[in-house]
This record gives structure tokens, sequence and C-alpha cells, in this order.
């Protein structure tokens, strides 16, 4: 009996030869930069309408290359900066900001540079503004929420227990159906 083969639906093959047709490796040849993406990364270190400051010392550039590329997520990987990337794109990206340190640009110029081309997304830790408050806010009113409820409920508890040892002081005390229990009672009574 002959194995059977899997089949791969239509769409699925369409989508994975365009994946491969766009794919930044693809083009790369399997790592190596291209000469387009070479260009890309060797195109004037500049930033529309953002002068440069004064250039860093050199010694300085490795040191500011890979903070700044640490914070930036790499477009083609899942959950990796593009300083920990290997892939064609955050190779270009280390370059290009190699470049733009050594040019003198600061670190909030060329992450907002980043932040203009990919959106929000490139930073892997958000800002603190607008809707991103949300983020930084919400595990804040979660904890003060669940702390507010563990109170109540402490409380609530509290009173509880408190109840029931107030009702047995007032009450007299139950009369016993057994002979025997009612004289042990009267005994302890009588103390």
């Amino acid at each position: 009996m002959t194995p059977r083969r899997a089949t791969i639906p239509p769409t699925l093959r369409w989508l994975g030869a365009a994946w491969a047709l766009l794919s930044p490796i693809a083009w790369a040849g399997g790592g190596e930069l291209d000469a387009t993406t070479a260009a890309i990364a060797g195109e004037a270190a500049t930033i529309p309408g953002v002068e440069p400051g004064p250039p860093p010392d050199p010694r300085d550039v490795d040191a500011l290359t890979g903070a700044i590329t640490a914070g930036l997520r790499c477009p083609v990987c899942q959950g990796l900066s593009v300083a920990d990337s290997t892939s064609a794109a955050a190779v270009t990206m280390q370059r290009r900001t190699r470049a733009l340190v050594e040019a003198g640009y600061r670190r909030e110029d060329i992450e907002r540079y980043y932040v203009e081309r990919y959106t929000e997304w490139i930073l892997l830790s958000p800002t603190n503004e607008g809707l991103n408050k949300v983020v930084w806010l919400g595990p804040v009113g979660a904890g003060a929420v669940g702390l507010l409820v563990a109170a109540s409920f402490l409380r609530s508890g509290a009173r509880r227990a408190d109840a029931p040892a107030a009702q047995a002081h007032d009450a007299p005390a139950p009369a016993a159906a057994n002979p025997w229990e009612a004289a042990v009672l009267a005994e302890v009574d009588d103390d």
C-alpha cells in the first residue's frame, strides 16, 4: 500500500509562494545582504526634517547602537529585538542605526524615525502616551480593585465570625435532652 501524501490547500501554497518572494531572507540569499539591502543600509545617514547633533565619541558608538537596537523589535522575527536578531532586516536596521548614531542623531530622533516607518509596534516597550496609558495603568488599577475586593471579603468574614460569638453570650443555655448531659451542664454552670 502506498503511503498517502498530505495535500496542501491552494491558498496555503499561494501564501507560501508569496512569502518566499517577499521575504527579506529570501531576497537576501539565506541571510546574506543583497545589493538592495546593502544600498539601503549604506545610504546617506539622515533623518528628513531633523538636524543631527555633534557626533558621539567613536568609542561610544557601539554602546549607543546596541542600546537603541535593543529597544527595537525585529520586523520579521517573533519576539526578538533588532540587537538579538540575525535576520537580513535586523542587520540592515543595525547598520542604519549605527550610521545615524555616527552622524550625531539622538536616541529619541532615531526611535521616532523608526516609529514613523513601522508605527509604534516597532518599540519593544510602549510609550506612556494616549491609549498606551491603559497598558501602564491597567495593572495598577486591577491591583487596586483586587485589594478592595480582598478587604471587603476580610471585613465581611470578621463580621460573620463576631456575630455568632455575640449571640452565644446573650442567649440562654439550651436545655439538655439527655439527663446525664443536663447534670454535667448544671455542674459547669455552678462553678
